[in-house]
């Protein structure tokens, strides 16, 4: 709802209800959300079955997954960390006490937030360490078994777009803008409010 005009807008499972009332709605996803204006559960219900890494695993359907801890170090001041561990206290507080009643100035309030942790995050001196890491490792892991791949999850648009050109940075082969080639890509969700710099990188995707 609009705090200010009190308009209310339904989203695409509210107004499929209203077209097909009869109908049993089963959703199917990889990626199930928990979020103030996006829950998986609110719109189709309880889960029927979680097929998770384990089950994958004891199938044969993926490899076995082995985590190694990494260290790459925020080295901000003193006093930004202060700062930065009263914005996550009063983070989580906003989120218990909202639930899905949110207005526009506490998500807007969120989002300046994030955008502070964010610049933290992908703070160039770190990106530089994290991605020369990775790519260490990664050189290490081709020697070793002659082949393979690796999947970067990155906190943000922002900080994939920069962990992607210092890749390519190092390996300036790995590049292509064309879909079909090149050995590195960037799959992001695009959004026309996306900076120009990170036009020729993203896949399209729908998630």
């Amino acid at each position: 709802m609009d705090t200010e005009t009190g308009e209310t807008r339904y989203g695409f499972a509210h107004y499929l209800r209203q077209a097909l009332p009869n109908s049993v709605h089963v959703g199917f996803t990889g990626t199930p959300v928990s979020l103030v204006r996006a829950n998986t559960q609110a719109v189709f219900g309880n889960y029927i079955d979680v097929y998770d890494v384990t089950r994958a695993v004891e199938d044969g359907a993926t490899v076995p997954i082995y985590y190694e801890g990494r260290v790459a170090r925020i080295e901000p001041s003193s006093s930004t960390m202060s700062e930065i561990d009263e914005e996550f206290a009063d983070i989580v507080e906003d989120a218990e006490d909202a639930g899905a009643d949110m207005d526009e100035r506490s998500v807007a309030a969120l989002k300046s937030r994030w955008s502070r942790v964010e610049a933290l995050v992908g703070a160039e001196k770190r990106l530089d360490k994290v991605v020369e890491d990775i790519l260490q490792h990664f050189d290490a892991r081709l020697e070793a078994m002659g082949g393979g791949k690796a999947m970067i999850v990155c906190m943000s648009r922002h900080v994939c777009v920069e962990v992607y050109n210092r890749i390519v940075a190092a390996h300036p082969d790995w590049h292509s803008e064309e879909d079909a080639d090149g050995q590195v890509k960037v799959v992001m969700t695009g959004a026309a409010q996306d900076p120009s710099g990170s036009a020729p990188y993203p896949i399209e995707s729908p998630a």
